[in-house]
């Protein structure tokens, strides 16, 4: 990715910066050659053509390759998570600190390499991008949660193992689901990802509800703030607290979240 930046910051051509990715991309494919009969070759480079069309969806092994066995798709995966190439964000029932006692991997959604090789990888250029309306989009909101989700992988220290979780809870007409689930401190946090500036927020009430907790997080188009907001759910009243920000200030968020109360 440096190169492409480099490519646009000399020429100012996003189609450029393009060209670079989608080289990237290939580079990537091409090197899964160099291990020969050690790996499923094929396998893995359908499971990485994949992938990106799964961001921000529960991951399930026959949707990355229908032809084989979901233990040789699982072995694809935690070779592409060794490599970095993708990154596996966990349910977890969060309950409580550290998040990762309570992760079910069994449950995950993936998260790609790059917000700007995802959007390659999908046949999208920037040009594609900024000509479209929210209609038309479709995966906006999850290019949003991939751009989101990046940064939360490594709000850890350098030395520690980055690592997501995200909350879902599935029953029969109440099924609920945090895009991410943040520990800060003693604090546990759900957030939401939302591609414009409005949104129900309705399965992050129904988190701090459940888990008995009072503030959340919201990534939107709008203006930051910090704000009391009314619960919106049929039988239950009452107000939480919105940490509402914008996208790129994603970096700043366990900075805020140290300085906010819990109550």
């Amino acid at each position: 990715m440096p190169e492409a930046v480099q490519v646009y910051q000399e020429s100012g051509s996003m189609l450029e910066a393009d060209a670079v990715k989608q080289s990237i991309l290939l580079t990537y494919r091409d090197d899964f050659s160099k291990y020969g009969q050690r790996v499923n070759r094929r396998l893995l480079q359908n499971v990485f053509q994949s992938l990106p069309l799964h961001v921000g969806q529960k991951l399930k092994y026959v949707n990355l390759d229908r032809n084989e066995k979901s233990t040789e798709v699982k072995k694809a995966l935690h070779l592409l998570a060794l490599a970095r190439v993708y990154a596996p964000v966990y349910h977890t029932a969060a309950n409580g600190i550290p998040l990762r006692a309570e992760c079910n991997q069994k449950v995950q959604k993936p998260l790609f390499l790059d917000v700007g090789l995802l959007t390659t990888a999908c046949g999208m250029s920037y040009a594609d991008i900024v000509h479209v309306d929210d209609v038309s989009l479709i995966n906006a909101g999850s290019l949003c949660e991939q751009f989101i989700g990046q940064h939360l992988l490594y709000t850890r220290q350098p030395y520690e193992e980055p690592e997501l979780f995200y909350w879902v809870r599935e029953k029969r007409q109440a099924s609920s689901e945090v895009d991410y689930v943040l520990s800060i401190g003693s604090g546990i946090f759900p957030v939401e990802v939302k591609a414009g500036k409005t949104g129900t927020l309705k399965s992050l009430q129904v988190f701090l509800l459940e888990k008995e907790r009072t503030l959340g997080v919201c990534f939107n188009a709008d203006l930051p703030s910090l704000h009391e907001a009314t619960f919106s759910l049929a039988k239950n009243s009452g107000t939480f607290r919105l940490l509402s920000l914008p996208l790129y200030l994603v970096e700043e968020l366990p900075r805020l979240l140290r300085a906010t109360p819990l109550k």
